[in-house]
């Protein structure tokens, strides 16, 4: 983390441009990275149209503005990417560590993990399956609904064991992410199996 007196400023933004560009993996940014550049451009173009939109340094300052929101822009694409890769290399860990993120970073992080762990069940379930007896099915009863309703994305707070539905059979372990439909995950959040993940944030710009 940067000491105190830290500031985003052209140089700044340059420099991590740079390094991100050719580092391997993430650098260590402030949390609040992206908030201070934003502010830094925004006073950058407030003083320069004070000075006047005919001027030599008007235009010089808007070219240097314009570089830097391109720089930022590439600076969350390296970033963005290497966090997906991090991920995904991280397989089944819970915690693959947030720091040097910025706060919008560990949000995206978080959500990203809940997501990959649930593509990965629904791609690679068979996989785990060793040709032992299968376990009892129960069959969840739930209102019945149109085939089209939403699915819900679900934290899981205890194993449930499989059972079946007119759409295929389920089963949960403890901790595990999964998209059911509303209805059956309903059933499981009212028998205190499971609880109920807000994803709204991901539609947020």
């Amino acid at each position: 983390m940067p000491a105190d007196g830290y500031t985003v400023d052209y140089e700044e933004i340059t420099r991590i441009y740079r390094n991100e560009k050719k580092a391997g993996r993430y650098l260590d940014l402030p949390r609040d990275f992206y908030r201070r550049a934003v502010e830094y451009i925004r006073t950058v173009e407030e003083e320069l149209v004070k000075e006047g939109t005919e001027t030599e340094f008007y235009r010089s300052g808007k070219e240097q503005v314009r570089e830097m929101k391109k720089m930022i822009t590439l600076i969350w694409k390296f970033r963005t990417k290497k966090i997906c890769d991090t991920c995904i290399a991280a397989g089944d860990k819970e915690n693959i560590g947030l720091e040097g993120l910025t706060d919008e970073e560990m949000e995206f992080q978080k959500k990203l993990q809940a997501l990959l762990a649930e593509y990965r069940r629904l791609s690679l379930e068979g996989l785990k399956r060793d040709g032992a007896a299968a376990a009892p099915q129960e069959r969840m009863e739930a209102p019945v609904q149109s085939s089209s309703e939403a699915l819900l994305l679900i934290h899981v707070l205890s194993d449930v064991p499989r059972f079946s539905t007119e759409n295929g059979e389920f089963e949960f372990r403890k901790e595990e992410v999964a998209h059911i439909e509303e209805r059956y995950a309903s059933v499981l959040v009212k028998r205190g199996m499971a609880k109920s993940i807000d994803l709204t944030i991901l539609g947020k710009d």
